[in-house]
């Protein structure tokens, strides 16, 4: 016969913006499916942090979507030969009590030392391991009898055939890989149970669990936490260690009332992110000296993920800048190019990076438009209110005009521009302040690294320099304008720009010149050619306002000669509200945080992301809820009526598909 047709998948940037909030059939739901387990939540699962071995797992996200994104995502032969070399790293902490870092699960619990013990463990023994290895190691659900039958045959046919009682560990690791191989431990079922009078079917309690972890987390609901030795005040699950990360969650599920809507909406509440000086939630996959660096406000993991991907700044660590402070009133100043390129690899002292000074930033605007009753949305495009890194962090406070008044062993280098005694690493740490264009010092205090940024020179997320950067070009002259224009027109218009594979003609800028701008190469080279602005049309007038930055995100002082300028006039968006003449990047992010058009866009991302797929029509009430709850301004409020929706609760299973 003839082999299936694949379905063409459907851009849900071209479905009607307004029958998406249109609510005409509230009993539906998504499709059934299994979630390939991604990078950092394998890595999570496996009680590894970030920056272990465990984390070169090759369960990338796929390329283009966000790392949440399920469909089509599997494992091939080269993923699993890749697999097999990180598998022992999942295993370790099963093969024996002591192993460290300690974790909770092993350490703690004395009925497993018998498997760890014992010469020959008995059946009780031998079951014990096999369902806590099961529950807490790998599935974080309960077992099925067939997953717990087949480990457990295995687990005694590897211990009779040890020779020698100190094979043990061997023995285990040995087993604990193979449960890791298993199907349960990679897939993540969403399938439901009974179908409904409509033919749905809800998730059930051990589904519905790991569905609530994964909008808040990359630690599964009861996976093993570390041995911290104390209760963590603070900290949801600090008083109760043995039920493990998100463990409230674990317990709802384990009793049956995470079917509750309300109890739902209290265990999002409870782990939505907080403020702690301390940062005891980098604890795990963070170097301690580096904590005082990063601000107190912290996101669940899973919603700080959401930020970054949808905002898309995580590559301003790694894209190469030429010149980063060229244009600036810092130009040829090799100290400020230094501290931007620490501020992107953090190879000297211990400040944190452009990712994460934005990380904060956006973590505080969040909770404290929260906490205000303010509006979220608003917040995220128009904060002053911004974390920055310390240019005094390695400097001792002594004043100094000249390095013959810095006597202090280990600071005896006078950093002229501060006029303080620094230490040998100074130079690439003393102007990081400069990156944003700051004039003033910024202390290495709590208190001092929160700055008000000047209201007209920065305004919200799209004008901090790891925004600026991550979509910014090579060079300042580069067309920065049009990466930046394409991410207003795809993440707050909620419309596509052809790929270029669609390109025809060759798609370059004239070359540079010390004359020319980089507005004036991307007006000769593509606003003269009607071609080339069949698609250009969409990005180079929502870019242009940025061009009062320059490629790495510096206020440019001169602009080849002439004062930098943004003004740029909008005339093909999808809304009145979104047109209009402005100055510069501020007066636009302005005109988008009142348009109630990106806003819709900025929901609709929302559902992507946790939702792990694009939206369809059917999910119209579930974005109609979430537009409503949204009207207060709470980004929680609005997380809440997702996780309680039928889209969210529900699956389907297509005509012919497995029950």
């Amino acid at each position: 016969g003839e082999p299936p047709v694949e379905p063409i998948p459907v851009d849900p940037n071209t479905l009607d913006p307004g029958a998406l909030f249109t609510c005409t059939d509230p009993a539906v739901g998504s499709p059934a499916r299994l979630r390939r387990v991604e990078r950092a939540a394998w890595t999570h699962s496996a009680g590894q942090t970030l920056g272990s071995t465990a984390h070169d797992n090759p369960f990338h996200a796929p390329e283009g979507d966000y790392s949440t994104y399920a469909e089509g995502v599997t494992i091939d032969p080269a993923t699993l030969d890749l697999y097999l070399l990180v598998v022992p790293e999942a295993s370790r902490f099963w093969r024996a009590r002591d192993v460290h870092p300690r974790q909770y699960a092993t350490y703690a619990d004395g009925e497993l030392r018998c498997m760890f013990s014992d010469a020959e463990p008995d059946d009780a023994c031998v079951d014990y391991y096999v369902d806590k290895l099961l529950r807490v190691g790998t599935l974080f659900r309960a077992p099925s009898d067939g997953e717990r039958a087949r480990l457990r045959a295995f687990l005694v046919e590897s211990l009779a055939a040890e020779t020698d009682p100190a094979e043990r560990p061997e023995t285990l690791q040995h087993v604990a890989s193979a449960a890791w191989l298993a199907s349960g431990a990679l897939f993540r079922p969403e399938l439901g149970g009974a179908p409904d009078a409509d033919d749905r079917r809800r998730l059930t309690d051990d589904e519905l669990a790991l569905s609530l972890g994964a909008v808040l987390s990359t630690h599964p609901p009861g996976s093993s936490i570390p041995n911290w030795g104390d209760d963590r005040p603070g900290d949801p699950d600090g008083s109760m260690p043995e039920h493990g990360w998100l463990g409230q969650i674990r317990l709802a599920a384990d009793d049956g009332s995470i079917q509750d809507a309300e109890v739902m909406r209290t265990l999002l509440r409870t782990y939505r992110g907080g403020v702690d000086v301390d940062r005891r939630d980098l604890a795990t996959d963070y170097d301690g000296r580096d904590t005082p660096s990063r601000g107190e406000h912290w996101l669940a993991p899973r919603v700080a993920g959401f930020f970054r991907e949808f905002f898309d700044y995580a590559d301003a660590i790694t894209v190469f800048k030429d010149t980063p402070s060229a244009t600036s009133a810092w130009e040829g100043v090799s100290s400020v190019d230094r501290s931007y390129s620490n501020l992107q690899g953090g190879y000297y002292g211990y400040e944190s990076n452009l990712v994460q000074q934005l990380d904060d930033t956006i973590a505080r605007a969040v909770l404290d438009a929260e906490t205000s009753g303010g509006d979220v949305y608003r917040a995220l495009l128009t904060t002053r209110t911004w974390w920055l890194p310390s240019n005094l962090a390695d400097t001792n406070g002594v004043s100094c005009a000249s390095s013959d008044d810095c006597t202090e062993m280990g600071y005896t280098r006078c950093q002229t521009d501060v006029g303080l005694c620094a230490n040998s690493i100074s130079n690439n740490t003393v102007s990081h302040h400069r990156v944003y264009g700051m004039e003033s010092n910024v202390p290495a205090t709590q208190e001092g690294r929160w700055v008000t940024m000047p209201e007209d020179a920065r305004a919200g997320v799209l004008t901090h320099p790891a925004w600026l950067s991550a979509h910014g070009g090579n060079f300042e002259d580069d067309g920065s304008a049009i990466r930046r224009g394409r991410w207003i027109r795809e993440h707050l218009y909620c419309e596509t720009v052809p790929g270029l594979d669609l390109v025809r003609v060759e798609a370059q800028l004239i070359p540079s010149a010390p004359e020319l701008r980089a507005r004036d190469r991307v007006e000769m080279s593509i606003e003269r050619n009607d071609t080339c602005m069949g698609c250009h049309r969409l990005m180079n007038s929502l870019g242009m306002p940025f061009e009062t930055y320059n490629h790495a995100g510096f206020p440019r002082a001169d602009d080849h000669g002439q004062p930098p300028t943004g003004h740029s006039v909008i005339d093909v968006a999808p809304d009145p509200s979104l047109e209009g003449e402005v100055d510069d990047a501020i007066a636009l992010t302005r005109m988008l945080a009142d348009s109630p058009y990106a806003r819709r866009c900025f929901i609709r991302h929302v559902f992507r992301y946790f939702m792990g797929r694009d939206e369809t029509l059917a999910d119209a009430c579930t974005l109609t809820a979430m537009e409503t709850a949204f009207e207060g301004g709470s980004f929680f409020d609005m997380l809440e009526a997702l996780v309680t929706s039928d889209s969210f609760l529900y699956r389907t299973v297509a005509e012919g598909g497995a029950p």
